[in-house]
This record gives C-alpha cells, structure tokens and sequence, in this order.
C-alpha cells in the first residue's frame, strides 16, 4: 500500500548530480527525495527512495535513434534459469573483476534470481550498469554498492548493510521484481523505471536520454549473455 503511494509520486533528479567524478570514474545519478518542480529540471521519485544509478560515463555511450528504438521493443523477463549463468565466468563484462568476487557474484546473482523469479542474466545486466561489480561504488548522492541502493530503498526491501553483496543484490532484485510485475514482464519498462522512477514510466520508454542510454545498455549487455 504505502509502496504503490510512493510510486505515484513524481521525483527525479536525472541531472542534479550528473556527471560526477568519484574515485571510480566518471559516473551519473538520478533519483532522489525531492519534489516535483522545486527545482529544474523536474524532478520525481518511486517506491520509497528508489535506487540511484552508477554507471561509468565512459561506457554509456549516446545511442542512435535506432538503437533506442531496439530498446523499446517488448522483451519479456524470461524468469529465472538453473543454467542461466552457466559458462558465463568468462563473459567479456566480467573480465576485469577478481576471480573470487566473480564467483561471489555470480552465486548470490543465482540465488536471487531463483527466489524472486528474474532471468539471473538480466540482474546482472543491471549490476554490470550500474557499478561495474564493484560492490563499494559509493555515488554523490549516497547510492550504494553493486545495485545502487538508496538508504530508504535498501531498508525498504531488507538490506541493513548496502555494501555486503548479498544483501544488496537480493535487495536491488526484489525492487527489479516488483517492477517487472507492475510492468506485466516488460524488460525495458522495468529496467526504464529502475532508472528514472516507474512515475515516469507509462506506456513506453521516456525521452530521457540518459533513460534511453541506460536501457540500451542493459538490454545490449543482456543481448550479448546470449
């Protein structure tokens, strides 16, 4: 009840900390507690904090007008898989991160998936977006770990620490479940509105181009996990 309240709201911050640069690289974070209007550009806000978003601007490159059309075709959560992740150790976004925290990853990534019904590819499509399997990625605006957990958000759906990987990424799938079921399977939809806030998010994608950026990333890297 108080969560569909929430997620009436309308509160986003798509540019107020957008770019930054961290320790990490260069990043870009929308969302935040802040009414509509009180400052441009406007602003709006989901389901009690929502989840900011870390993504390293060197890899989110502008789409063509063609590629974000791709990303607004229907493509359906394909649920969860025992043999989603299997052989993927190797996959190109994961060649850059330590061994044992790969494994890590990827064990917790299935175990989420299994229990909230999500394609454990598309979680980690979204990790892979948002922080780049770092599990400190701290944002400007106090984003957390490899889901980028607002504090609000990450109590919210029962993660007392933000940077344990498991509690983040069983957190930040749960809030990804909810929004696959609001939008009926939609995987642009809910990935749409896991970035700009469901209030956002009707029928289609919105005209944000960092929105639009994001989606395209995250369906192209879930693409490319086969």
């Amino acid at each position: 009840m108080i969560q569909n309240i929430f997620s009436n709201f309308n509160y986003t911050m798509n540019y107020f900390c957008n770019p930054y640069t961290t320790m990490f690289g260069n990043y870009s974070a929308p969302s935040v507690f802040i009414p509509v209007n009180t400052f441009y550009p406007p602003f709006k806000m989901p389901a009690l904090g929502n989840l900011f978003t870390l993504r390293q601007s060197t890899q989110s490159t502008p789409q063509s007008s063609t590629a974000v059309q791709r990303t607004t075709a229907s493509t359906t959560n394909k649920g969860y898989s025992a043999n989603a992740l299997k052989n993927l150790k190797n996959a190109p976004i994961l060649k850059n991160v330590p061994e044992q925290r790969k494994t890590a990853i990827l064990n917790i990534v299935d175990k989420a998936a299994k229990q909230y019904n999500v394609d454990p590819k598309l979680i980690l499509s979204v990790i892979y977006a948002e922080s780049a399997f770092n599990p400190k990625a701290k944002s400007h605006c106090g984003a957390m770990g490899l889901m980028q957990l607002m504090p609000a958000t990450a109590k919210q759906y029962g993660a007392s620490n933000a940077y344990d990987m498991e509690q983040n990424v069983f957190a930040g799938t749960k809030f990804l479940s909810w929004l696959l079921k609001r939008y009926n399977g939609n995987v642009s939809l809910a990935v749409a509105a896991y970035n700009a806030g469901p209030g956002r998010v009707k029928g289609s994608v919105p005209k944000i181009k960092e929105t639009q950026n994001y989606v395209a990333k995250v369906t192209q890297t879930l693409r490319s996990l086969g």
